[in-house]
Order: C-alpha cells, then sequence, then structure tokens
C-alpha cells in the first residue's frame, strides 16, 4: 500500500544542492527535505538580433550557476506575478521569493521582486530527491492568457513534492508582443514569428527531456498542467506534433480553448499598427532591433490583446473548422479538463459594479447575457422570458439560491472559460482517441479583492492542487484534488483507492465536482448548457 500523502519522500539533506546538468552545474536552495533551482537558463538570449525568431537551446558554461533566486518573467504590463495575495502564499511568503511587502502579517498581498527581461527562457525545479529515482514529472505553464503572468507559484509546493513524490517544473517563454507577433507577411524570416512563446516552450520540454534526470525525475513520464492561459498553450502544444514525444499526459484548467484558427491577415494588421508606432516600414524589420524592450511593448499597447499563436502551417496547422483536437498527436494524449463554478467573478465588467440582489438579478442578468461574455459578442438575442427560465433551470438544478452567485453561475458556463472544458470533454468523448477525465469545481473561497464574498472563482483550485491551503475549510478538497492530480501525473488516472474516478463518455458523463464534500457525480452542466443554447 502507498504512502502518498504523508511528507515523507523528501530526502534532500544537504543546505546547497548542486546538480550537474548536460549545460553545467547549478546551485539552488534546501528547504526542509526538497530541492529548489529557479532561473534555470534553457535558451540563448531572445532579444536584439533573437528577437521574433525561434529560440536556441543553451549553450554550456563553465563554472557552478547560481540558481538561488527567481529568474526574469517575460516582458509585460502590470505585476508579471509581482504580488501575491495571501490565498496564494497561505502565509509563507518567503516560500516564493518575497523579501518585502506591504505587510507581514499575512492579510495583505505581498510584493515579489520582479525583472523583467526579453531574455526570459528560465526553468525552475522543485524535487523531493536529488538521485536516479525516476519520479514522474510535472511540468506547469503559468496563466496570464498570452500576455501576462509568471511561473512562481510552484515555488510554494514544498508539501506537495514530498508527499506525491513527483518533480515539479515552471517554465517562463516570451509572452504578448514579443512571443506572438506575426511578421511573416512581410518576411519569410519571420514566418514563425507568431508562435514565438510556443516555440520557447517546446524547447524547454527539450530541456525537460534532457536534464530532468539529473534533478531525481523519468523524462519519460512527463505531464504537462496549465490553467487559464495557461491552458490555452497546452491546447496549442496538443495540436503541434513537434511536441508530441516531449509529455503523456496534459491536464487543462479553466482555459480550453479551440486553436488553429486565427486569422494571418488580422494578425498581420496588429503587427502593421506595432511598426506604424515605431515609425518601421514593413521591408525596415532589421530596425526592430535597435529599439528598447520598453519601446516595443509600449508600441504594441493598443492592440496587446490581439497577440496569440498564429498558424503558420509548418509548427501549427490553420483550421478552416476550430475544434479542441484535429491533430492525432492532440487525439492520442489522455487529457483531465475542467473549469470553475464562477470563473466570472474575477472578471466584473463595468455593468458589475454594483451588488446583485434579489429585486435586479433578472434585469442584470438579462442585460449581461445580450451583453456577451468577456468581449464576445452573444450568439444570439435572450428574452426576458428566456432569462426568467434561465435563472429557474440553475436554481433549481445547482440548489444555489443567492442571486450573486446564481449570475456569476450563468455568466461563467456560458463563457469559454467555463462552459469551454465541458464542450472539450464532450467532442473527446463522442470523436473518439484516449481517454478524457474531467471536473467542476464548485468550492467557494474568500475573494482575493473582497474577502467577505466568496466564489469558486477563476484559477482558484490552482493553489489547493500544489496543496498551498490558506484556510482550513480547504484541506479536505485540496487533500483530494493533490491525491487525484498526481495519480493521474503517475499512471494517466486519476483514481485513487478512496476516490474511484471513471472516465467521461458519452454515455456516461461522469465528473468529480469539488466542493467541501467532493465526488463523483453526473455532469449536470449539460442541463445548464442546453437552458442557456
Amino acid at each position: 500500500m502507498s504512502e502518498y500523502g504523508k511528507p515523507i519522500y523528501g530526502t534532500v539533506k544537504v543546505p546547497d544542492p548542486v546538480v550537474d546538468t548536460p549545460c553545467g552545474k547549478v546551485k539552488g536552495i534546501s528547504r526542509d527535505g526538497i530541492a529548489l533551482f529557479r532561473g534555470i537558463p534553457y535558451g540563448e538570449p531572445v532579444d536584439g538580433a533573437g528577437r521574433f525568431l525561434p529560440p536556441k537551446k543553451k549553450e554550456p558554461w563553465e563554472g557552478v550557476l547560481d540558481c538561488t533566486e527567481n529568474g526574469p518573467t517575460a516582458m509585460q504590463f502590470g505585476t508579471a506575478g509581482g504580488v501575491l495575495p495571501y490565498y496564494f502564499t497561505a502565509g509563507h511568503p518567503e516560500k516564493f521569493g518575497i523579501i518585502e511587502g506591504n505587510d507581514r502579517s499575512g492579510e495583505r498581498d505581498l510584493e515579489l521582486p520582479c525583472v523583467r527581461s526579453e531574455n526570459c527562457l528560465t526553468a525552475g525545479v522543485m524535487t523531493p530527491g536529488i538521485d536516479d529515482k525516476k519520479r514522474p514529472v510535472l511540468v506547469y505553464i503559468h496563466g496570464g492568457g498570452f500576455s501576462t503572468g509568471s511561473g512562481v507559484l510552484i515555488y510554494g509546493a514544498d508539501d506537495y513534492v514530498k508527499e506525491q513524490d513527483l518533480v515539479l517544473v515552471c517554465l517562463h517563454h516570451r509572452l504578448n508582443v514579443f512571443g506572438y507577433m506575426y511578421l511573416g507577411a512581410f518576411d519569410k524570416k519571420y514566418e514563425s514569428s507568431g508562435m514565438a512563446g510556443m516555440l520557447d516552450l517546446v524547447l524547454g520540454l527539450q530541456w525537460v527531456r534532457d536534464n530532468i534526470a539529473c534533478f531525481g525525475g523519468d523524462p519519460e513520464k512527463v505531464t504537462i498542467l496549465g490553467e487559464s492561459g495557461g491552458a490555452m498553450k497546452i491546447c496549442t502544444l496538443l495540436n503541434m506534433p513537434v511536441a508530441k514525444d516531449l509529455f503523456r499526459y496534459a491536464i487543462i484548467e479553466s482555459g480550453s480553448g479551440k486553436v488553429g484558427y486565427d486569422n494571418r491577415e488580422e494578425a498581420a494588421k496588429a503587427a502593421k499598427t506595432v511598426l506604424d508606432n515605431l515609425g518601421i516600414k514593413e521591408t525596415e524589420l532589421e530596425k526592430l532591433q535597435d529599439f528598447s524592450s520598453e519601446e516595443i511593448l509600449n508600441a504594441a499597447e493598443p492592440v496587446l490583446r490581439a497577440f496569440r499563436p498564429v498558424p503558420d502551417d509548418i509548427y501549427l496547422k490553420a483550421q478552416k473548422y476550430p475544434s479542441f483536437a484535429y491533430e492525432d498527436c492532440a487525439k492520442d494524449k489522455i487529457i483531465l479538463v475542467g473549469s470553475s463554478e464562477d470563473e466570472m467573478a474575477s472578471f466584473p465588467g463595468p455593468g458589475d459594479l454594483e451588488p446583485v440582489t434579489e429585486e435586479n438579478l433578472e434585469e442584470r442578468m438579462h442585460a449581461a447575457l445580450n451583453r456577451g461574455v468577456m468581449g464576445m459578442p452573444p450568439e444570439r438575442e435572450y428574452s426576458m422570458e428566456d432569462t426568467r427560465r434561465i435563472i429557474e433551470t440553475f436554481r433549481s438544478v445547482t440548489g444555489e439560491s443567492a442571486p450573486e452567485q446564481t449570475y456569476w453561475n450563468v455568466l461563467s458556463l456560458k463563457g469559454m472559460l467555463g462552459g469551454g472544458a465541458y464542450y472539450q470533454a464532450l467532442e473527446r468523448a463522442v470523436m473518439g482517441g484516449a481517454k478524457v477525465f474531467a471536473y467542476y469545481n464548485a468550492l467557494d473561497v474568500p475573494d482575493t479583492v473582497d474577502p467577505d464574498k466568496r466564489f469558486a472563482w477563476h484559477v482558484s483550485d490552482l493553489a489547493l492542487q500544489f496543496g498551498i491551503v490558506a484556510y482550513d475549510f480547504c484541506k479536505e478538497a485540496s487533500r483530494i484534488q493533490t491525491a487525484a492530480w498526481a495519480a493521474f501525473v503517475r499512471n494517466g488516472d486519476p483514481s485513487t483507492e478512496e476516490l474511484p474516478w471513471p472516465a467521461y463518455t458519452a454515455l456516461s458523463q461522469k465528473i468529480l465536482r469539488i466542493g467541501e464534500k467532493s465526488g463523483i457525480v453526473n455532469d449536470y452542466r449539460r442541463e445548464l448548457l442546453k437552458a442557456l443554447e
């Protein structure tokens, strides 16, 4: 009988562990049985002459590289993961590289020292043992859409790797204009510039394949996990033949996206806007090397949301009909996919500032449904009668009566972040291929802005999967998730002795519903989505 779930696997005893990798030696830190290495370079610089081009493998170095501090994050606007809410630190900000903050009481957000650089191709590794044990490997691909984010969340997962005997990896990679500006319409040299950020991740996964055994991991047992924008990146990786042998399984959370259909003409228009703002002609792309990172980022700000993977028909094929899996390599991978009940509570729009009450619920819902979700126009016009029927159905099926909860539950399932997971699981079940397992997170936790409000908000389940628990009432849900997710990483099946989890099929649509009490249930999302359709 396994001892998974108990912190017995941390075997690192030396205070300053050094690992000899194929590229050179790296020094990390040890922390109560685990070893942590941060900012390990896996690629050569991608600024200057390397801008907008596929990355190159890191050349070997001499001596011992100090990898004890957080590596650079990608160039971006915002905090770059530089502020972590208490929910994601669980009162231990020091684990994440935080050295200064607003308040060390654990009740306010703390600032993370953060270097932003185009040359951000670095990996972080957390391992419970530096030996030849060949542990399964989980690679975390951070969210933030395709524009922002950082992978530092894994740096607080000490208990997870010690209890589940896994190696955790995060990969920083180019984002926004640097990772996805399509210049191929102007110069064939840049035909894959709209895929640069994805090619960084491919190179990062190749680094994992070639190096992870040095950290006690098994390169043949790699699973990739991403939430939100990270999940969208995984959907893309699944359909890239160049990545098919670099991982076994994939976990897709709150970001199921159909890929391969972005329009190159529209992408070229966005690139032209950036060039115009810099005063560069389409025939003068070599001048892009002359600008600073900040100048290019500022020039791209008006069209920043336009940057995402652009099919180049080399690494990613253009598709006429959007689908989640169109390549055989995508259909052959076992996936675990899900979302949270109140995703959109994290993205209130201009019309969502006033409280939702029983008196204004119908009016607010009617306006929101016809406004569209996350900037997407509504697929049809909803009448007030439609709105009342939708509210009645959701309340009847979910048992939830609080008006604000109902409001966000409807909008979340209507949007891609929430509903996309259902459709991705269903597509796999109907079309066939490798197994798919599905979940739905309904655990309401304190909001990071207003702790008096509780929702199953966007990415709230991510910390719990890594065993980072800020509130006692979350412990049981975290225990269920860490065990199931680790079982999936080990076996391609999230079932545990305590909780058998059947695959999702067209005939038997079973999901794990996560709450203060978690369990396998019939997929009730179908009835809810039917009301919306």
